[in-house]
């Protein structure tokens, strides 16, 4: 027994002092402790996972645990450190930004063409030249460029593809009010058409005091009107009114209609309902609200992109802007009958007829006594796009080209406009460059980053406006388009390599055309 315990007394001993031993290497060894060179090597390295958890200390801290191989592994463990190896990630730099961006506006030039029409008064399928109107009046276009007239005198409707080839759709050239389908209908001096979303075409029927509807199949029916020269809101046959020169069809599919002798803008929903938005009985000039603004002899009508009606108001010689709540306000005129250039009541209209809008926002008038198409931007400011003033017929550049009582005007996706070219029985098609658009340049940063810079990005802002960008791969300089013509704009530009992209530049101020 006495020696079990003095036994246990030794291993007790011998415990403490190895204990002692891993704690501290500053203390002096007890007479007790055994040798240093008798207990397990904890000079060992360990593997990679034990020193990511705590290191050598940690390590040290579980020496009796752990049973460490007398000879290091050459060979490195699989698992990585947890501490990643300097400039991996550090060495990924994005481009400096780009200096010295420049933009400005785009220069705007047009082109003046005919696209169908002989010049002599007639009627003829064909293309080209080898077409003939007889009192061509309101255009629409299609999303896929085929242009539908309205052949007032020949009391048809025609589709005129974008290469020329002219088609009848309905109509069968002799005045009436029949329903049926192509040459089974019968108009009465169409005016205005308009398309709605699914290829249908409404027609303002002048001298029939109706509105009427033709599918793409040609099939026509009356949607309102009662057949007299009248006012009345209803529905369908109820309504009356008195000459309809020209329609458009908004957002919702509800039809816009300028009831010219009653000086009013109508609302007709596809259901043949008809109300009044805007105007009175008097032919007169009035901003105002509803029935407290006045017409007089409104003629053409278009719409921008936030539904707001832009009416050509040939008595007042003034291009008026109707909200959808049928406030009424003058965008541009003076009152006076004659031509200048100018912004708001500076300017100066004879008779403007047919107006359209394109995307940028930009109103176009057929001003049919100056023989000239003006553009409005949305801030007033009018400019002359094509003609000179002079009753003749014409094409080439816009500045030189001449027109004949241009009558209505209508745009495409692209910005092209059309002209129905009353007094010389043609359709004619003015192609821009320039408007809506800024060209952008810039150098190239200082300071590439760590790789190769592979593209640029300039972004064009305003107010109340969508963002628009433009993009190269390498090239320093590219061209913002689709922006609001008048709006300022601030332009920076940013440049992108493999690791990102750079802040943008400083920005430079610009305003489209």
């Amino acid at each position: 027994m006495k020696a079990r315990t003095a036994g246990l007394g030794l291993f007790v001993t011998l415990i403490v002092g190895v204990v002692g031993a891993c704690s501290s290497s500053d203390q002096t060894p007890d007479a007790t402790t055994p040798d240093s060179s008798s207990l397990p090597d904890t000079s060992v390295p360990l593997p990679d996972a034990a020193r990511a958890e705590g290191g050598a200390e940690a390590g040290a801290e579980a020496g009796p645990d752990a049973t460490p191989d007398a000879t290091p592994d050459a060979t490195p463990d699989a698992t990585p450190d947890a501490t990643p190896d300097v400039g991996v990630d550090s060495g990924r730099v994005v481009p400096g930004a780009p200096s010295g961006v420049a933009a400005r506006a785009v220069a705007i030039g047009a082109t003046v063409a005919t696209l169908a029409g002989s010049g002599d008064s007639g009627f003829a399928n064909g293309t080209g030249a080898a077409a003939r109107f007889n009192g061509p009046h309101g255009l629409a276009v299609d999303p896929a460029g085929n242009v539908f007239v309205a052949d007032s005198t020949n009391n048809r409707i025609r589709r005129v593809t974008a290469a020329g080839v002219v088609t009848t759709l309905a109509g069968s050239g002799a005045p009436g009010s029949a329903n049926g389908t192509g040459a089974a209908a019968s108009f009465s001096d169409p005016f205005g058409v308009a398309l709605d979303s699914a290829g249908n075409v409404y027609v303002a029927d002048h001298f029939g005091h109706r509105i009427r509807k033709v599918t793409p199949a040609g099939v026509v029916t009356t949607v309102a009107g009662s057949g007299t020269a009248e006012f009345a809101d209803g529905t369908g046959a109820a309504v009356g009114f008195n000459h309809p020169e020209s329609l458009v069809v908004n957002a919702a599919g509800d039809i816009l209609i300028v009831d010219t002798d009653n000086n009013r803008i109508r609302k007709m929903t596809p259901a043949g309902v008809v109300t009044t938005l805007a105007g009175s009985a008097a032919s007169a000039f009035a901003d105002g609200t509803g029935a407290a603004a006045s017409f007089f002899f409104p003629f053409g009508i278009g719409l921008d992109s936030q539904g707001n009606a832009y009416i050509g108001d040939e008595g007042n010689h003034r291009i008026r802007k109707m909200t959808p709540a049928g406030v009424v306000t003058t965008l541009a005129g003076s009152g006076a009958e004659g031509f200048a250039d100018g912004t708001r009541n500076g300017a100066i209209f004879n008779y403007p007829s047919g107006v359209a809008v394109d995307a940028s926002g930009n109103v176009y008038v057929a001003d049919y006594l100056n023989g000239r198409i003006r553009r409005v931007t949305a801030a007033g400011v009018v400019t002359t796009l094509a003609g000179t003033g002079d009753a003749d017929y014409l094409d080439g550049p816009a500045a030189t080209a001449r027109f004949n009582f241009p009558v209505s005007v209508a745009t495409d996706a692209s910005g092209t406009v059309y002209v129905a070219d009353l007094g010389n029985q043609r359709i004619r098609k003015i192609t821009s460059v320039g408007i809506g658009k800024l060209e952008v340049t810039w150098s190239v940063p200082g300071a590439s980053g760590s790789s190769p810079i592979t593209g640029y990005q300039a972004s064009a802002s305003a107010a109340g406006q969508p963002t628009k960008t433009c993009t190269t791969t390498g090239a320093t300089t590219c061209t913002v388009v689709g922006l609001t013509s008048g709006a300022a704009y601030s332009v920076s530009v940013t440049a992108t390599n493999a690791a990102g992209t750079s802040a943008p530049s400083a920005a430079s101020t610009a305003t489209p055309n």
